[in-house]
């Protein structure tokens, strides 16, 4: 783990890997859009408003809230405006071919007195509470859509990371009320995540299901478990596409409607985070 740790952050790596995880975006987007004949008209002006203004938007707060429930984990107290200048810089860091993200979280958890191990546990112990949640989701929409093998496997993935979750938190030393608080937001930021989803597919006039596009629940995390790729640029939009097409969509439009959330989000993310920088939060 050390050493893939190390290896991941050589910059050439880094660089190489983001080149071609823009090179998977781009082409599949590109692929996604020709599969649909080109028509990427807007279906519904009022699914995209409520994502732009509303779902994004409390995606971010609900960030802020994870920063300051991960730092309170550890012992380490923020507020929650502190905590929200951090996640927006640090979302915006992680486009950077840099681990910059984990990095600027990782240090205002030691900048508030928190240990090396507390400061990595407060980053890393989210992440897999994140990817338990949507892969259990993910595997709840696909045994009730049928996909009963891919179901399967998804809940075996999701009840050996919950597993480790609970056996980290155990005998890590994490204060419990905030780890709870921390599982309620990462709950919340599932759900919504999968509203945007199901809007965005509104928008491009996909009749998704709410089931159907809960199985894509799963997608976000992987693709930020994936550490050397940068915000997860492309993977995330293959896992949907691989995803939705175990839940009856075409691998076009489930390709193509995280693509567009993740468009969205840095449209919002971007100037937040050069107001953040100029604002300064307050420890």
């Amino acid at each position: 783990a050390d050493k893939f740790l190390t290896w991941i952050r050589i910059p050439w790596v880094r660089r190489v890997a983001m080149v071609l995880a823009s090179g998977l975006f781009v082409a599949g987007f590109y692929i996604a859009v020709q599969q649909i004949e080109g028509d990427i008209t807007v279906q519904s002006w009022a699914a995209l408003v409520a994502v732009c203004l509303y779902v994004v938007p409390a995606l971010i707060a609900l960030n802020g809230m994870e920063m300051k429930l991960a730092a309170a984990m550890v012992g380490v107290p923020m507020t929650f405006w502190r905590a929200l200048g951090i996640s927006v810089q640090a979302s915006a860091a992680n486009l950077l071919p840099l681990p910059a993200g984990p990095m600027l979280r990782a240090g205002a958890v030691m900048g508030g007195g928190a240990s090396l191990s507390q400061s990595g546990l407060s980053v890393l112990l989210p992440a897999f509470l994140w990817l338990a949640i949507g892969l259990l989701i993910s595997a709840a929409a696909g045994f009730a859509l049928g996909a009963l093998k891919a179901a399967l496997v998804l809940v075996l993935m999701g009840a050996a990371v919950t597993a480790l979750v609970v056996l980290v938190a155990m005998r890590g030393t994490v204060e419990k009320r905030a780890f709870a608080g921390l599982f309620i937001v990462k709950m919340l930021t599932a759900l919504l995540d999968a509203l945007a989803l199901y809007l965005l597919f509104q928008v491009i006039g996909v009749a998704a299901s709410a089931v159907q596009t809960a199985m894509l629940a799963a997608s976000a995390p992987l693709g930020a478990a994936v550490a050397v790729v940068p915000s997860g640029l492309g993977v995330r939009e293959l896992a949907a596409s691989g995803l939705g097409v175990m839940a009856g969509l075409s691998a076009a439009s489930a390709f193509l409607v995280p693509s567009l959330l993740r468009i969205i989000f840095l449209g919002v993310l971007v100037p937040l985070s050069l107001l953040f920088a100029l604002l300064k939060p307050r420890p």
